[in-house]
């Protein structure tokens, strides 16, 4: 009867720390998908550094160019940025726990949809790529975006 009491005590125990380790290892792989997006994010932003001009397509609503250089360029930040974006949010879809920790990324990809033309064309040309984005609700484009609250951008 002992050896039973503590057998049940030892397999409550080793149950409770694969809980634990699971619940770790969850943690783990949100904070390696919020640190691999974010770096994603900013190497696509110091494009914006050496190529200042192009931030208005993604951040102050500047119609798509119709042609030439910039529109290669543009259609490219576009859609590296739709593609990280969209990462983002289906991986924390397909974590469990990370969706809470990457709740900001809800605001910044509405806020980018709603005052990008650039990107809610490219969005829109290739709707099945980004069903996280197309299932987004967006305000009509605005004159002067402002970021979300709390934000860095």
């Amino acid at each position: 009867m002992i050896v039973v009491a503590v057998s049940v005590l030892v397999l409550a125990w080793q149950s409770w720390q694969v809980a634990r380790q699971a619940r770790m290892s969850t943690q783990v792989a949100a904070a390696a998908v919020w640190s691999e997006t974010t770096d994603r994010l900013h190497r696509i932003v110091t494009v914006f550094q050496t190529r200042p001009a192009l931030r208005a397509y993604f951040y102050e609503g500047k119609p798509v160019p119709q042609s030439g250089d910039e529109l290669t360029e543009v259609t490219a930040i576009a859609e590296m940025l739709a593609d990280t974006i969209e990462g983002s949010l289906q991986l924390g879809h397909d974590i469990p726990g990370a969706s809470k920790g990457l709740q900001g990324w809800y605001s910044y990809a509405t806020f980018l949809r709603s005052g990008s033309p650039a990107l809610d064309a490219w969005i829109g040309e290739h709707p099945t790529w980004y069903p996280r984005l197309v299932g987004l609700s967006v305000s009509p484009q605005r004159s002067r975006p402002q970021p979300p609250h709390g934000s860095n951008v």
